[in-house]
């Protein structure tokens, strides 16, 4: 149907005896089953730019510096719990999003396990598109906030992925505040014809203004 979309991700749960990856997806609209392909990559040969052990106390939406916005690549986030947890014990969400601190942007990794369960122990790693890896677009984007504006990348294409950049473009005075984009995902979505690969972003709902950012999705075909 028009205006249906697919979205999914890729946490840690435990089964009650190990933890695995676990792939989630969800057709939010109200339909009919939907048939999907799947296929799951693995970025083995990446390069890391951040690697530590961290301590993810429940509910604290937890950050780390990975590096400066500025610099070239996407990322993809690889969690490895140390201990034994309750059966269903997952994340709650990871990404790296860009963030003013001191008067330049940072790409952040934010880590958070649910409310409810203990303090988890955790390898947590970031790996990096590699130099080589083709761009399927490039967009300079407005956001107002809680506009969860889409940008089209092609039809949606068997084995293909997309990881997505985004960098904040500073205008401004440097005391001004900056607009905060939390929220970017590529995502399958049909309009009535075909399916299509749709990069979507959202500046904070309720944010107190809006962000220019320049977005770069890179394809994965191997």
């Amino acid at each position: 149907m028009d205006g249906a979309h697919v979205e999914h991700k890729v946490l840690p749960e435990f089964d009650g005896e190990q933890w695995n990856d676990v792939l989630w997806m969800i057709l939010p609209e109200p339909a009919g089953p939907l048939r999907v392909r799947v296929r799951v990559f693995a970025p083995r040969a990446w390069p890391v730019v951040f690697q530590a052990p961290l301590a993810l106390p429940p509910g604290e939406w937890q950050g780390h510096i990975v590096r400066p916005s500025a610099e070239d690549g996407g990322y993809v986030i690889e969690v490895n719990p140390l201990e034994p947890g309750q059966p269903g014990d997952t994340l709650e969400k990871a990404l790296v999003q860009p963030e003013y601190y001191m008067e330049t942007w940072y790409d952040v990794l934010r880590v958070q396990i649910p409310a409810a369960q203990e303090t988890l122990e955790a390898e947590v790693r970031v790996y990096r598109t590699p130099p080589d890896l083709p761009v399927a677009v490039e967009y300079d984007a407005h956001l107002p906030p809680g506009d969860w504006q889409g940008f089209g990348v092609g039809l949606s294409r068997l084995n293909t992925a997309y990881v997505i950049e985004v960098t904040p473009v500073d205008f401004g005075p440097r005391d001004e505040v900056k607009g905060f984009i939390s929220r970017f995902a590529v995502q399958p979505e049909f309009n009535g014809q075909t399916w299509n690969d749709v990069a979507r972003l959202m500046v904070e709902p309720g944010w107190p203004v809006s962000a220019d950012a320049h977005v770069c999705v890179y394809a994965v075909d191997h």
